[in-house]
């Protein structure tokens, strides 16, 4: 049974970067706290912003091509960067 918690926890952080964070009932709550723990750690990515624009950016995004600087994600949401469109960079 805890290889299946297992399992399935790690399929839960697989695609909670498409829909945020998603907990299962029923599982147990080292699980839950290991989820929640992954997406926490997981805001701290590393995005990239211009000098000029408004938006953050994956590192290949053809939009930084004249300029781009790193940042974490936490800083550009308080910063009030929002996400590109083109590129699709993690939204939490």
């Amino acid at each position: 049974m805890k290889k299946f918690l297992g399992i399935l926890v790690a399929l839960v952080i697989s695609f909670s970067s498409f829909s945020g964070l998603i907990v299962v009932s029923g599982a147990s709550t080292e699980s839950t706290s290991t989820a929640r723990y992954v997406m926490a750690v997981k805001k701290d990515v590393t995005v990239y912003i211009t000098r000029t624009g408004k938006k953050y950016h994956r590192s290949s995004c053809s939009y930084l091509r004249k300029s781009k600087i790193a940042i974490k994600l936490s800083s550009a949401k308080k910063r009030y960067y929002t996400a590109c469109s083109r590129c699709h960079p993690p939204l939490k």
